[in-house]
């Protein structure tokens, strides 16, 4: 983040310098070559540059998380509900912290229907699936 900042402040204060020099042609050009600049740096790829790597634990356990008694997810030692600001400003890497926990989260649940209810995960061709919709789409309109 701090790369960012610092390439942000630089272009600012070039900016702000040719504005009160005035504009003639010669600062058309170097306004136009400073645009060009700038629409070329990716914001992205400078943001990850500060970012931890996207590695992430593949158990709840590995996350500190289990579900209590009560079937909600709580921290394993602070006892706290999930937390999405882990690491603060860094969005990105928290929304790919929480997408990970949730893939996790889906297969626990998965597992759970299958082991306590007796449901079986089936698997439909998307054929199937088209004369599902068809079937639910033509049961509506005729109602």
């Amino acid at each position: 983040m701090s790369i960012l900042f610092l390439v942000l402040g630089f272009l600012f204060d070039l900016s702000m310098a040719q504005l009160q020099q005035g504009g003639g042609p010669d600062e058309k050009e170097k306004t136009t070559a400073l645009k060009d600049l700038l629409s070329r740096i990716d914001l992205d790829e400078l943001m990850k540059k500060d970012e931890p790597p996207l590695e992430f634990p593949d158990t709840l356990e590995g996350f500190e998380y289990a579900f209590n008694e009560n079937g909600q997810l709580r921290h394993v030692k602070t006892g706290e509900p999930f937390v999405f600001n882990y690491r603060e400003d860094l969005h990105r890497w928290n929304q790919k912290r929480y997408e990970a926990l949730g893939e996790i989260i889906t297969k626990h649940v998965y597992e759970l229907l299958e082991k306590d209810c007796d449901l079986q995960k089936v698997y439909l061709p998307v054929s199937h699936f088209y004369w599902l919709i068809l079937s639910i789409s033509m049961c509506c309109f005729f109602r």
